[in-house]
């Protein structure tokens, strides 16, 4: 399998924690990783995903997820079709 370079972007954040997103053009998922830079090191965590970089930008500074949204989901589950309905 050849080399296929991946795109990396850094979100916006001013802390010292960063979350960067990173593509892999072969297989087209994506990483988002949390890099926090602390006195004795550097802690890193990821996870595989398949949100693009503006999805993740909008799941991380858009609008809290309220009691209602929760609400509204759990009631969509409980019908065998939830995946249908729109």
């Amino acid at each position: 399998m050849p080399y296929v370079p991946t795109s990396a972007r850094i979100l916006p954040g001013r802390s010292q924690k960063r979350i960067v997103h990173i593509w892999c053009q072969h297989c087209e998922h994506s990483l988002l990783f949390s890099v926090t830079l602390r006195q004795n090191g550097v802690v890193c965590a990821g996870i595989f995903t398949d949100c693009e970089y503006e999805d993740a930008k909008r799941l991380l500074f858009g609008d809290k997820i309220s009691v209602d949204d929760v609400i509204s989901v759990h009631a969509a589950l409980q019908f065998d079709n939830f995946l249908e309905m729109r």
